[in-house]
């Protein structure tokens, strides 16, 4: 999966990248520490690839299982990053998938140290919903270890660039999937201590 970001939000070693700064002013401690998706790890970290359009493109593998060598990805892991109800939290990512046969790989996890992804409160993630057949749809995931995930959309083809966006305001969550043809698909959920479903998938 490869993902872009500007350069001078990266930290690099040589061609592998450290740390990852999400654009904004706020964060925990006089640096921000919860704006940082980091990895210092050499093993685990992404390569920096490419560039495209002037912008630096990031490359991610998934040759391994869980947090082994050859899973390379950058985390903000223990920062507190995402709270209970009272998070407000918006991202977007450009993004490619080499594949889509693999379940249970996410391109975005907020977590507490420890804490496997959406299993519990102290986290959200977006998964590739490894319960359903292939090509697998990304779904969120907080607080409901049970399957399948909730909020799934459809992956646009493999090779194929696609934005992915979840908007967050205090546990009215939405997941969003647009590709270069400018289709859309979109999934909500409510995910104040765990999720449920509201049933309005879209198709724009």
């Amino acid at each position: 999966m490869a993902g872009r970001r500007r350069s001078d939000h990266l930290t690099t070693n040589g061609t592998k990248v450290v740390g990852w700064k999400n654009k904004g002013g706020g964060g925990a401690g006089a640096s921000g520490t919860n704006l940082w998706f980091t990895q210092y790890n050499t093993a685990l970290q992404p390569w920096l690839t490419n560039q495209l359009n002037g912008l630096p493109v990031l490359t991610f593998s998934k040759n391994g299982n869980g947090y082994s060598a050859g899973c390379t990805y950058l985390g903000n892991i223990g920062q507190n990053a995402y709270t209970n109800g009272g998070s407000q939290m918006s991202y977007f990512i450009v993004v490619r998938q080499s594949e889509d046969s693999m379940g249970w790989q996410g391109p975005v996890s907020f977590s507490t140290s420890g804490q496997t992804d959406g299993s519990g409160t102290a986290g959200v993630v977006v998964l590739a919903d490894g319960s359903e057949t292939a090509p697998y749809p990304l779904g969120l995931q907080r607080d409901h270890p049970a399957t399948p995930m909730q909020a799934d959309v459809a992956v646009p083809a493999v090779n194929t660039a696609f934005v992915m966006a979840f908007v967050d305001n205090a546990g009215a969550a939405s997941l969003y999937l647009t590709n270069a043809a400018g289709l859309s698909e979109a999934n909500t959920a409510n995910i104040i201590n765990g999720i449920s479903p509201t049933n309005t998938a879209s198709r724009t």
